[in-house]
């Protein structure tokens, strides 16, 4: 079994395959987009990707990709992030710090106080910021890239409890037989009450929607998807009928998966 990730090794979604899949073998790719691809095509059997973060919310890139992938969403879990600064033993003024951008503003106010002038250099990943480090270049990666010859910092998240959420995807599904999550995407009508009409279904048979968010459906100005994350037991036949009622309603919907609820690390 192979799982797909964001990598290089040591980057957050490699912590989080161990996590979700420790049977599988990892293999790193370099962008979300040949991740999605991996798992698509039959070179790996899955993939993980981070889904939100408590400081920064939504990854964007990853809300796109769903809209359009036909992978489904098994499994979910949080991760405790624990963003360090690594510097070389013998670096001078720092004037640039390297890293994910989502790590980097999970960070942005320590880093501010810390190195009012530095530049932010975007990289790939946490893990690939390393590869990027000189005398006046720090960066922001996970205490798990420890490495012999550079120094880390203390934990400089501008929350202690910073979490992310990450989904693991495969083309197979998961038998779901007790209550848990239920994500899903839908366009709604464009007219007054459009949204309205779906939500209230998710009130009638009283399922408690636990997230929401939209990302423009980029094939025309002002139409929007919605990401929703709801409760709910695939076995239920309330549950049952409101999907399919949110399905008929809906111009477009899709469902991502049902999936037991993380339990929450600290």
């Amino acid at each position: 079994m192979k799982a797909a990730y964001l990598g290089p090794d040591g980057s957050y979604s490699s912590l989080a395959v161990r996590a979700m899949a420790p049977e599988a073998e990892p293999i790193p790719y370099s962008d979300f987009e040949r991740v999605f691809d991996a798992a698509e095509s039959g070179a790996c059997d899955c993939a993980v990707v981070p889904v939100e973060n408590s400081i920064e919310g939504n990854v964007n890139a990853i809300l796109d990709l769903l809209a359009k992938t036909s992978l489904k969403v098994v499994k979910e879990y949080d991760l405790a992030i624990d963003n360090r600064i690594f510097t070389l033993p013998d670096s001078g003024p720092i004037t640039r710090i390297a890293s994910h951008p989502q790590a980097y503003n999970q960070c942005r106010a320590t880093l501010r106080k810390r190195y009012p002038a530095a530049v932010f250099v975007p990289t790939e990943s946490t893990a690939a910021a390393l590869d990027a480090l000189d005398r006046h270049t720090a960066a922001v990666a996970g205490s798990a890239n420890t490495r012999a010859g550079l120094e880390m910092s203390e934990p400089v998240s501008d929350r202690s409890d910073n979490l992310t959420r990450f989904f693991l995807l495969s083309a197979q599904t998961v038998p779901v037989e007790k209550s848990g999550k239920i994500s899903m995407i839908f366009e709604a009508e464009n007219r007054p009450g459009g949204l309205l009409r779906i939500l209230s279904v998710l009130d009638r048979y009283r399922l408690n929607m636990t997230a929401i968010q939209s990302r423009p459906c980029k094939t025309e100005f002002g139409r929007y998807l919605f990401y929703v994350d709801a409760e709910g037991n695939p076995n239920e036949e309330r549950t049952k009928k409101a999907i399919f009622e949110i399905e008929r309603t809906a111009p477009f919907f899709r469902l991502l998966g049902y999936y037991e609820a993380a339990d929450r690390v600290t």
